[in-house]
């Protein structure tokens, strides 16, 4: 038998107020108890499906409200500042009920909130930790410009860059390029 959680007297109650709703007795009750009449034992299969019914429904509102409070939260870089926006409206597409939480943040400080739990995506630049999973979505062209009046020739290089000035990264955002 199972437990309903409730006091006898008002199961009985219910019982009965059911029993008038459908016009017919389900128990015949008795000193020792009651048991289920001809027509209570011919509902009963029916009434448990009811009842299993409800739980899986119970299970699947709860599944919806779960959905409906999830959050993903991305961190990105300046380098896919363009890509990221697309890649989110389609992942929106697909999952309209997922709260999207966007941080523009270095590499570094990604990876760390990656594993500390905090970030659940992040676009980052190349290494990663072998404690993080990592998928390569693009490698970049890099080129080296200088003005046209600049002869320029593999020979040359490291020449043209011991006299002009350069842009650095800042080590505080970017301490793996230290």
């Amino acid at each position: 038998m199972h437990r309903l959680f409730i006091t006898q007297p008002a199961l009985t109650k219910q019982i009965q107020s059911f029993e008038r709703v459908i016009d017919q007795k389900l128990f015949i009750r008795g000193r020792n108890g009651a048991t289920l009449t001809a027509i209570g034992n011919a509902l009963y299969p029916e009434a448990k499906k009811l009842l299993q019914q409800h739980q899986k429904f119970l299970l699947f509102a709860d599944n919806i409200k779960k959905k409906a409070n999830e959050c993903l939260s991305i961190g990105f870089g300046i380098s896919c500042f363009q890509q990221v926006p697309k890649w989110i409206r389609t992942f929106s597409d697909g999952s309209p009920e997922c709260h999207i939480v966007t941080k523009q943040l270095p590499s570094s400080e990604q990876i760390n909130l990656l594993m500390q739990g905090e970030l659940d995506i992040g676009f980052v630049r190349m290494p990663v930790p072998e404690s993080l999973r990592s998928i390569i979505l693009s490698k970049e062209y890099i080129v080296l410009a200088v003005p046209t009046e600049v002869k320029v020739s593999s020979g040359n290089i490291n020449e043209i860059l011991a006299t002009h000035p350069l842009l650095q990264i800042n080590p505080d955002l970017a301490p793996l390029f230290n």
